[in-house]
């Protein structure tokens, strides 16, 4: 049987064995019922709880149009055009819209970066920026959540006149769900109100994260309930949200008020984009799914949790992510000096670092199974968080097969999208 996997933007190759019970485990389809851009006209034609977009802004008022950076792929490309076209029908020029960059805590980037991102058009149009958590020149701070979480936000956002927030909806390994709230808070937030809203994802009666904070909840989610809380300071004017299949066509589409298109999104996802579990395997083979997925080991720890999903206890997973991008986190590198998960949660107890509930994590699903990384990373770097190295496709299942034939195998070719549920 002749294997392939996305790695990057390229594929991992090998034979596997035609004895072997391979079972293939994929996402389900998410065809869209017309274009994408028909898709978001006609959701703008019928806002959720919300007056229409025209009934909203007006002649010259100074908006700010968010959107999500290159780790959330979200249609901008198809949509953006389109709003600021029914911003100009309005009124609102292109001298008085800021389209804003929701980096959250991740690297500003640069400006071919942001020209690729919003297309060349939409980039000579209007003014695009990105957010930058820790220039304190660019952020406000506003007051505090009942949490105690520091709310300081980006001052484009703060201070616009009208507030259009637009973004992608998926699940979240801890947030519950993507888009929504999180596309201000952590979007377009300081450092020091994300480490604080992250924190929460500590279980704070032992080691180990939140057990609410897990993909596809909100219920009881404190981390959600947070960022909830931390809009009370901003007006959010309009939204619109998409879904978008793992090929990156844009397969459905909200506008109007930003919770109500939220919640809307999250049931038609549940209703829509799960995988069952089967009998859980001893061997699963995966891919995070290619870049944007793999881009870096943050956002490919989220495809790994998928797949260390479908493995029984003690189960060994091969997983292929290029990390091109390395561990995409200054918080990670810095939790790499902590030897077990039981010292790292002490140390996220007592100051809470930057993804340090991804090392965590990366450190209790080392313990808990067999996890064999393809990628980029350096391989002493990967041991220390517990994980085998492998330099390719071939050495990695060399090395799971070493004196066992497992009697079922599963393949994922696209981890990041295949959220399973008991």
């Amino acid at each position: 049987m002749r294997l392939e996997l996305p790695y990057g933007r390229s594929r991992l190759r090998a034979n596997l064995s035609s004895n072997l019970n391979v079972e293939e485990i994929s996402p389900p389809q998410l065809a869209p019922e017309t274009d994408a851009a028909e898709l978001v006209r006609q959701a703008l034609a019928r806002p959720l709880g919300s007056p229409a977009l025209q009934e909203i802004v007006h002649r010259g008022e100074r908006t700010t149009i968010v959107i999500p950076d290159a780790t959330r792929v979200a249609g901008q490309e198809v949509y953006l055009p389109i709003l600021l076209d029914l911003l100009n029908e309005c009124g609102v020029s292109d001298r008085d819209i800021t389209v804003l960059v929701a980096c959250g805590s991740h690297s500003p980037p640069s400006a071919g970066e942001l020209r690729l991102l919003v297309g060349k058009d939409v980039y000579s149009r209007v003014r695009v920026i990105a957010h930058d958590c820790q220039n304190p020149d660019d952020n406000v701070h506003l007051g505090h959540t009942e949490r105690g979480t520091p709310v300081t936000l980006n001052k484009a956002v703060v201070k616009a006149e009208r507030l259009i927030v637009t973004g992608a909806v998926w699940f979240h390994y801890f947030a519950g769900f993507g888009g929504g709230p999180k596309l201000i808070n952590p979007g377009c937030a300081a450092l020091e109100t994300i480490l604080e809203n992250h924190s929460l994802t500590l279980d704070p009666n032992g080691l180990g994260l939140h057990p609410a904070c897990r993909s596809g909840n909100l219920e009881d989610n404190p981390v959600y309930l947070d960022l909830l809380d931390s809009l009370k300071f901003v007006t959010v004017d309009f939204a619109l949200q998409t879904v978008l299949d793992p090929q990156r066509h844009l397969v459905a589409c909200w506008s109007g008020d930003l919770l109500a298109c939220h919640r809307e999104a999250v049931r038609w996802l549940l209703s829509r984009a799960t995988v069952s579990i089967p009998a859980r395997f001893p061997l699963v083979i995966a891919s995070a799914g290619g870049h944007p997925h793999d881009v870096n080991l943050v956002q490919a720890h989220k495809g790994l949790l998928n797949a260390c999903r479908f493995l029984e206890p003690g189960g060994t997973l091969i997983f292929a992510a290029e990390c091109s991008g390395g561990a995409g986190s200054w918080g990670l590198d810095r939790c790499l000096q902590y030897s077990s998960p039981e010292e790292l949660y002490r140390q996220l107890r007592r100051e809470f670092i930057l993804n340090g509930n991804t090392a965590l994590s990366l450190l209790l699903h080392a313990r808990a199974y067999r996890v064999i990384l393809v990628s980029n990373l350096p391989r002493e770097w990967l041991a220390r968080l517990g994980l085998e190295p492998a330099s390719g496709l071939e050495e990695a299942l060399r090395l799971a097969f070493q004196g066992t034939h497992p009697e079922r195998v599963g393949l994922l070719q696209d981890a990041a999208h295949a959220v399973p549920v008991d």
